[in-house]
């Protein structure tokens, strides 16, 4: 595996490379509170319980988001091509073999995660973080 963290003022970027060759892993990365996070994957699972805005995509593999309470987003932007999404709270997920949930709020945080094959699970109030 192998990693790279670089700074620019108040952005950081974590690049973590594992080779698809090496077998499967587990990543833990650990945030301040409220980090607004970008999370871009080629395939894999992706958990995130962490409050701030997340703009999530993975080409397979599940997704699981704390999403805190449903109040604190301007928008929710969530699909995947060959799967389900599950936990909604703002809407009933439209689709035939994918799904999408699409709802707007008053808050300030958004939420955007897709996945070309894989589920998506949105769990409210299960971080203690949040």
């Amino acid at each position: 595996m192998k990693t790279t963290f670089d700074v620019e003022r108040s952005t950081g970027v974590l690049r973590i490379n594992q080779p698809g060759h090496h077998g499967g892993g587990t990543v833990t990365v650990k945030v301040p509170a409220g980090t607004d996070l970008m999370i871009r994957s080629t395939a894999g699972d992706i958990s995130v319980e962490t409050a701030g805005s997340k703009d999530i995509s993975t080409n397979a593999g599940d997704v699981k988001v704390a999403v805190g309470s449903p109040k604190q987003y301007a928008d929710i932007d969530v699909s995947t091509h060959a799967g389900d999404v599950s936990g909604s709270t703002c809407e009933e997920p439209k689709g035939w073999i994918g799904k999408s949930v699409h709802c707007t709020g008053q808050g300030k945080d958004h939420i955007r995660v897709h996945t070309t094959a894989g589920d998506i699970e949105l769990m409210e109030g299960t971080s203690a973080e949040l």
